[in-house]
This record gives C-alpha cells, structure tokens and sequence, in this order.
C-alpha cells in the first residue's frame, strides 16, 4: 500500500480518521518508529527489498593497531547506501575480484589471535568490529553485503521500502506506539501482539543459516573454526 493509504487506514484503525488526536505528523513519525521496529524484528534474509552492496571499498590504515579497516560513517556508506544500525547490518565482506569471503570473529578473538594465543584454523580473511569500523586481517579492497537504511515514510503516493507482506506489520506496530502515546495499554498491547505473530509467521517460513553465537567459536585446541546450524529451516 502506498504511505497515504497507510496514514488513512491508520487513523480508521485508531478510530480517529479526521486526525482529531493523532496528527498526520504524530502518525508519520510513529509509523517511522514502526519500520525500523520490523526490521530489527526480522531476520535478515526476509529483508530481500534492503540488500545492498558496495563494491571495491578502499580500506584505510589504523596506526595505533596497525591493522587495515573501513569506516561505514564513510561518504562510501552515506546517503541511499547507509547501512541500516550501522556495523549492525552488514550480512558479508567479500574480497573484491575474488570468490573469498571474510569470517567474522569478535574483538576479544581478535586480540586473542593478534597475542599468539590461538590460531586460525582455516584459509579465509577474518574481519571484526570496533566502533563504527570493520577491521580486516587482509590488505584487500572489498565487496561489503548488508542491509540498507530505508527510505523514510512520509505523506506521498510513494510506498514503504519494505516488501508489501510487510506493511501489515508496520500498521500494528504504528498502531501500538499511538496507543502507547495515550497510555492506552490494552490496545497497546493488543496492536503489538499481532504485529509480533506477523513478524513471527515470515520468520519461521525464512530459511536462516548462521554462525553459533553469531560469531566464530574456538575448538577444544584453541583455533578459531567454522560450526553452522540451520535455525528455522
């Protein structure tokens, strides 16, 4: 639907159609908040319509660690091509030129490595984070795959960067966030229930392949290895 005629079926479902307690500004604002909330909500794999990618990303040297990095506050990563929550969305990095993807470990692993205390136990570059930057084990320029911030719903004939299946969703989370705003907790509740059993239905028909502990475990030797399971699948 487009975001007018979600402002509309908004104000019918909060039985304020003329906007008499509910601006159009309140509206736009909390249906905002009620984006971002999907996509927190769901997993990345059902967020087909935000994937996005840069391609040959020059990275810049840390002289304090001495290890090579990307900065995704960079003009790279700005305006359409922000990620969305930042090192938070990216989905993969990829050796540019090459079919060589990085493993992502954490920073305490890092240092754990960086100190001689582990090894590796596999081929591939590993990247972390720290702040805002990604660092990397190589001296590659890279493929970064993630999820994109989407366009902001304002009063037009546009519609939400989201997929259609999705927009369902957002109106019950809008719809919660105003009830909340007049402290009407039943009704609060009630909008926020459904939008979760939404978000809980596309993601059980999502196939999900992650990392466990969404990272890089160490093995009984103290190397780094690879373990993936199937969640949801």
């Amino acid at each position: 639907m487009t975001n007018n005629e979600m402002l509309t079926l908004l104000g019918t479902r909060l039985e304020d159609p003329s906007g008499d307690l509910f601006t159009n500004t309140t509206k736009l604002l909390l249906l905002n908040v009620a984006q971002d909330k999907v996509i927190q909500l769901l997993n990345s794999n059902a967020l087909i319509d935000l994937h996005h990618f840069r391609s040959n990303v020059a990275n810049e040297n840390d002289s304090v660690l001495n290890e090579k990095f990307i900065d995704i506050t960079s003009s790279v990563f700005t305006g359409a091509n922000t990620p969305f929550g930042g090192v938070h969305g990216i989905q993969a990095i990829k050796r540019t030129n090459s079919s060589v993807y990085y493993h992502k470990i954490s920073f305490e692993q890092y240092t754990d490595w960086s100190n001689g205390s582990v090894s590796i136990s596999f081929q591939s570059p590993v990247y972390w984070f720290r702040g805002n930057r990604v660092y990397i084990s190589d001296n590659d320029a890279l493929d970064v795959y993630y999820i994109k911030k989407p366009t902001a719903i304002v009063a037009d004939d546009n519609s939400s960067s989201l997929n259609s299946i999705y927009h369902d969703a957002i109106l019950e989370f809008a719809e919660a966030e105003c009830w909340r705003t007049v402290n009407q907790q039943d009704r609060q509740a009630d909008a926020q229930n459904r939008a979760i059993a939404m978000i809980t239905s596309h993601n059980e028909s999502s196939v999900v392949m992650d990392y466990v502990s969404g990272m890089v475990p160490y093995n009984t030797s103290g190397d780094l290895v690879i373990q993936e399971r199937v969640v949801g699948g």
